[in-house]
């Protein structure tokens, strides 16, 4: 069987849409041509201890990030205000921070969004919740680099 001959990073499957460009192997079934990023059933074959993991696999460029942060600060921001002013019309704006992740990846990086996650769900909330505190602290792209050898070293294991 011929060695895996070169993987860079999860990104550079990302931007030429499939590991046919980085292996010298053929594509086993899990690895779609189709998508530039995993379809459904490769996110649910990919086996993650955490919720984060796979969560950090979506959210890589940085436009998409700015947006998700936005949406963050409106979700804890709107409610403070409509409490603040004594206004609770101002909840109605809600859907906005939901809708600002979304467009952040029809925009900037169209991965594969579960709409009930990308609407609320606990661990998206505390995932984006971490995300945020991460990028404040500066340790998000650590975070990116290491969830992309996890899943390349994963695609590795997979191929052999």
């Amino acid at each position: 069987m011929d060695r895996i001959t070169q993987i860079n990073s999860y990104q550079d499957w990302m931007n030429e849409g499939s590991l046919e460009h980085i292996l010298r192997l053929s594509v086993p079934a899990i690895m779609s041509s189709r998508s530039p990023l995993p379809t459904k059933e490769e996110i649910e074959n990919y086996v993650y201890s955490d919720y984060w993991e796979l969560f950090v696999l979506k959210h890589q460029q940085p436009h998409n990030i700015t947006f998700h942060m936005i949406g963050v600060i409106l979700f804890y921001g709107i409610p403070i205000t409509a409490l603040y002013a004594q206004n609770p019309w101002l909840l109605c704006w809600m859907p906005l921070s939901p809708t600002i992740g979304l467009i952040g990846h029809w925009v900037f990086e169209r991965s594969n969004i579960d709409l009930q996650d990308a609407i609320l769900s606990a661990r998206t909330v505390r995932c984006f919740n971490k995300m945020f505190y991460r990028v404040l602290i500066g340790k998000y792209p650590a975070d990116i680099e290491e969830m992309n050898a996890r899943f390349l070293n994963q695609a590795e294991q997979t191929i052999r």
